[in-house]
């Protein structure tokens, strides 16, 4: 079977409210371990990860076998020094990287507002 046929009804789940599960599933997940997650996937390795995050690598290790337990998939494959997303985990950056980029935008506007102020 096609991995993205298993990854798309997981992903498109309606809740109760009727928005998707995975709305519902990212708002009871810790913020921090979202972050991780964004920063395992972009900078393609727990080790860089943890160098850009000023965490140890194992905090990182952790946080991802946190979200392993959430989420019904290994999220990252070692390759190398590196890892690879799986394509569940590919899916699941388009989610949590529009959420952040929400967050960080209206953090980063508050700042502006309060730097003009002073």
């Amino acid at each position: 079977m096609d991995s993205n046929n298993q990854i798309e009804p997981c992903l498109s789940r309606k809740s109760s409210e009727g928005k998707p599960q995975i709305f519902t599933t990212l708002r009871n997940i810790a913020l921090n371990l979202l972050t991780i997650f964004e920063a395992v996937y972009v900078h393609k390795g727990i080790v860089n990860a943890a160098k850009v995050l000023n965490l140890p690598p194992s905090a990182i290790s952790q946080s991802i076998q946190k979200l392993r337990v959430i989420f019904p998939d290994p999220l990252f494959i070692r390759k190398g020094q590196g890892v690879t997303p799986t394509a569940f985990a590919m899916h699941l950056h388009e989610y949590i990287s529009q959420g952040l980029e929400s967050i960080l935008g209206r953090w980063i506007s508050k700042e502006a507002m309060i730097s003009n102020e002073r």
